[in-house]
């Protein structure tokens, strides 16, 4: 050893070592230390920043090319020191401790590839290995890439350039003025009473189009936003631009408030239009932090900057501490519907209703509509236990003070005799030995129910139904019958010529739905 630098606080302990672990490859080392978050990420050696942005299930990932073929990786990061293309010296910040990704809790997941393949960190590094007994090439000060606000101090081990950690997102200019688009179409009387009405706005003009064949509409309980495709015939009259409002009632009722996002000639003069709800704009990018913020809050907040339209936000009450994000929109919220869900049980659908942001307490979207085997011409119906069900929930902490793992165990015995065991594990830094258990009960009642799906396709149409909505399900398996409420994942309502029907994707509620 000497050629390498230990990558965190030497206070750090191992707790999640390389190799096989849950069934599958661990390619890395975790280490973690109590009250880790925001700690410091050192360079294991110098060498140049190959990436430093979020790589899904890594989180926050900083990749570090070394040379003839090694490459260090720190995942989970909650912010970054330096960027893609910095040339790093050894021991160098280059980023947070976080729990960004696939994470339970603070630490840092630090890899050490050589030619592609994974290596036991373990056999190239120890807590002894600080920058002053290193022998390898240090770089320079040169190396470092843009300078970052700071002075000298000290570091992981010896001396070095101490950087200010980045806590925050604070924007510093901007040029040019936010613009808003027209939505005023939205609250335009109707013109049907009865049937199909599909209404278009180019400026100050509002269209009615001629449709041909069929009109679709999408919903999906998250991640994705309402989707309507329709055809029309398009003359010289008609005026179609990407993003003019597009707004889509059925017997009078309000279905669908948009924008066109594509546009496709046909042939005959016809022309096929694909528009979304504001949700479509949760596919932005973005960086942004956060501290004590509800969900809802945070969603309110997002709805501000990005002048989207909000609804009826129900109150998620459970309160955020501190958030470093990169990515999607989408993801940011989920992120905090996760943790919500997590540490309250309670599960909230965001979706677009008409043009207004809207999020309920799923169970507040429970429909009296039955699904049965009369009500559409197929049912699929599917049970299992294979994927995310677990009846022992294992919930540990680090004790700094004593150098104990301190575990708490909930078993769930009737269901370990029935499937075996199946076993779920978090670490839970922080928590008091009450609130472990409280979160380990929670778990429990969350994932110890078998997974149930069901597709039901050309059902009877019911223009109430979206991403989220609950229906009783009524299926006999000769075994035994099932008359329940069941989730809405996904559904496409169908159009044409005067019939409506629609095509289920249903999933039972975690803890909710028992047979």
């Amino acid at each position: 050893m000497g050629s390498w630098v230990w990558p965190i606080s030497t206070s750090a302990r191992v707790t999640s070592p390389f190799g096989p672990r849950w069934g599958r490859m661990h390619t890395g080392t975790d280490l973690a230390y109590g009250g880790c978050h925001g700690g410091k990420i050192f360079a294991a050696r110098a060498g140049r920043v190959e990436k430093a942005g979020p790589a899904g299930g890594y989180g926050n990932l900083v990749i570090v090319d070394h040379g003839g073929g090694i490459k260090t990786r720190y995942a989970h990061c909650s912010g970054f020191l330096v960027g893609t293309g910095a040339q790093v010296s050894a021991g160098q910040p280059i980023a947070k401790v976080g729990s960004t990704g696939h994470s339970t809790g603070p630490h840092l997941h630090f890899e050490i590839r050589i030619n592609g393949v994974a290596k036991n960190p373990m056999a190239y590094v120890s807590k002894s290995d600080t920058l002053a007994r290193f022998s390898g090439d240090k770089g320079t000060s040169s190396q470092a890439g843009t300078p970052l606000t700071g002075t000298t101090g000290g570091n992981a081990g010896g001396t070095q350039e101490k950087r200010k950690d980045v806590t925050t997102v604070k924007v510093k200019s901007v040029t040019g003025k936010t613009g808003n688009q027209n939505a005023s179409l939205r609250t335009k009387a109707g013109v049907l009473n009865k049937g199909a009405e599909i209404l278009l706005q180019n400026g100050g003009k509002i269209f009615q189009p001629s449709l041909k064949g069929e009109i679709t509409l999408e919903y999906e309980r998250k991640g994705s936003p309402g989707k309507l495709t329709f055809t029309a015939y398009k003359d010289e009259t008609l005026k179609i631009a990407k993003g003019n409002a597009v707004r889509f009632r059925y017997d009078g009722k309000r279905m669908f408030f948009g924008y066109v996002f594509t546009f496709k000639r046909e042939s005959g003069g016809f022309v096929t239009l694909t528009c979304y709800d504001q949700l479509r704009y949760l596919k932005n990018k973005d960086v942004r932090s956060y501290k004590k913020l509800t969900y809802s809050k945070l969603l309110k907040q997002i709805a501000r900057e990005y002048k989207l339209e909000c609804g009826a936000i129900q109150n998620t009450k459970y309160v955020i501490p501190a958030r470093m994000e990169e990515g999607t929109l989408f993801d940011i919220l989920g992120n905090a519907s996760d943790l919500t869900v997590s540490h309250t049980k309670k599960l909230f659908v965001l979706y677009d209703n008409f043009g207004r942001l809207t999020l309920k307490n799923i169970e507040n979207m429970k429909l009296p509509i039955l699904i049965d085997r009369d009500t559409g011409e197929t049912l699929d119906y599917q049970s299992s236990i294979d994927k995310d069900v677990y009846n022992r929930i294992k919930i540990y902490s680090d004790n700094d003070k004593t150098g104990v793992r301190e575990v708490h165990v909930r078993n769930a015995t009737e269901k370990q005799k029935k499937w075996g065991i199946l076993q779920y594990v978090e670490k839970a830094e922080g928590l008091s030995k009450k609130e472990m258990k409280q979160k380990a009960k929670i778990l429990a009642g969350y994932y110890g129910v078998e997974q149930r799906t069901l597709t039901a396709g050309k059902q009877l149409g019911d223009t109430r139904v979206r991403g989220g909505s609950s229906l009783v399900v009524s299926f006999d398996l000769g075994d035994k019958k099932i008359r329940n409420y069941m989730l809405v994942e996904k559904v496409k309502h169908v159009f044409a010529n005067g019939s409506h029907t629609m095509d289920l994707n249903l999933a039972g509620i975690k803890g909710e739905f028992n047979v």
